[in-house]
């Protein structure tokens, strides 16, 4: 029975305790399962399923069973609170890594100076200035651009852990070195001292957030621009804090550029470690995302064989079924999901237009019949536009006294009864 469960593309005619049961043998058959329910007798199911999704017409009692309520008609924004919940995930594995690393390096370093050398390498208030204007720029990530996967996240401590640990133990190392430069090379003072390894403190522990923020190399993923803000605003603060001798001795400008070419030679190293030790610690992990990675960058034939996957979809009257096409608009007009393979908006020069969007080009306005003034409905759960659809000027409920829009009449094959007289189409 377990088996045939497992197996089957769909239920029908089951029981509230059919339900129950067939959420619970795929739980224990190692899947995460979700489920979708409006009813009463849907919330033991909702319930005990690892994401239980009430729809925007469900009971008070399925509501409280649920793990998310929709507030919008229609099941396509599941989709989009998938896609949205794997990147929060990528955000925070980030910040734990970047956030345990850190910790590490502060703590290890200021601790084996003060145990080794009998020497304070950091002023109190250096140390409140450093924490401000890390967990300042460190806000930031949560507006990251991130590469979600495209299976379940789940937290690997194990590889959070020794991946901190990694970059922890490195931080401390390049900031012996760089103490000693100044002390026996440079020959500065204690509180010059004390500036110089606060500056070289502050600058590698921002450079480190964009070392966490990535499982490749730091530039395989551009950085939000609130986040590249933050950080070039705070480090320029600690700059110029270094530099003129604000709360701290002054530095001098020479030497505040050594630690900023100090701290980025050691930046590149570490992020070439961290490839390394990745592909050591987490070698599946890395695979799957070399693999989602490359989906921007596969070859014409590839992308061919994708879009061949779901035709007839997605194919423009001119070109052959397997060509690789892309929409104007946001949503595709046939209701099919967009991806990056094979016909979205990015890399088009090797595709055309789908059949819609080439006909289409340039329509307006939106959700107009050719009567303007009257509301409009869909046939798709998607507008074929592009714009959201709403309730109240064109939906697919409450259709009476509305008419089909304009692409939705030119493309349907059947007559509604407050349709106008279907058109003979022309191919």
């Amino acid at each position: 029975m377990s088996q045939t469960i497992e197996g089957a593309d769909g239920y029908a005619q089951v029981f509230p305790e059919h339900k129950y049961h067939i959420v619970d043998v795929l739980q224990q058959r190692g899947h995460i399962v979700g489920m979708t329910g409006d009813g009463v007798n849907d919330a033991p199911a909702l319930k005990k399923a690892d994401c239980g999704i009430a729809v925007s017409s469900a009971t008070d009692a399925a509501r409280a069973a649920a793990s998310i309520v929709l507030t919008t008609p229609g099941l396509s924004v599941i989709i989009d609170a998938i896609k949205e919940s794997r990147k929060i995930f990528q955000r925070m594995n980030s910040y734990a890594i970047y956030r345990i690393a850190e910790t590490l390096r502060v703590l290890l370093f200021i601790s084996l100076v003060i145990l080794i050398f009998n020497f304070f390498p950091l002023t109190a208030m250096q140390i409140v200035l450093l924490a401000l204007l890390n967990d300042g720029a460190i806000l930031s990530i949560a507006y990251d651009n991130v590469r979600y996967r495209n299976q379940p996240e789940a937290w690997n401590m194990r590889v959070v852990l020794r991946m901190a640990t990694v970059l922890g133990v490195i931080g401390p190392a390049t900031a012996f070195g760089l103490f000693y430069l100044g002390d026996k090379g440079f020959h500065l003072d204690h509180a010059q001292l004390q500036t110089l390894m606060y500056l070289k403190l502050s600058v590698a522990g921002h450079l480190t957030i964009f070392v966490t923020r990535t499982r490749g190399p730091f530039w395989s993923i551009r950085p939000a621009r609130v986040l590249l803000l933050a950080v070039i605003g705070t480090q320029t603060l600690a700059t110029l804090i270094a530099g003129f001798g604000i709360f701290m001795t002054p530095l001098g400008w020479r030497y505040v550029a050594f630690v900023w070419g100090y701290a980025v030679f050691w930046f590149l190293v570490t992020d070439r470690v961290k490839l390394l030790a990745y592909r050591i610690l987490d070698p599946s992990g890395t695979s799957a995302d070399n693999a989602a990675s490359a989906t921007g960058r596969r070859s014409r034939a590839d992308q061919a064989a994708m879009a061949a996957s779901v035709a007839p979809f997605h194919t423009d009257v001119n070109t052959s079924p397997g060509e690789p096409v892309y929409h104007d608009t946001s949503a595709c007009p046939y209701g099919k999901e967009i991806t990056r393979d094979g016909h979205d908006l990015a890399g088009t020069g090797e595709r055309r237009r789908c059949e819609w969007c080439e006909a289409h080009a340039g329509v307006a306005p939106f959700h107009t019949d050719t009567d303007v003034e009257s509301p409009v409905y869909h046939d798709l759960v998607a507008c074929p536009y592009g714009q959201a659809i709403t309730r109240d000027d064109h939906d697919l409920a409450g259709t009476g006294d509305r008419r089909r829009c304009e692409w939705c009449e030119a493309h349907a094959d059947v007559e509604d009864s407050h349709d106008a007289p279907l058109q003979e189409k022309t191919v």
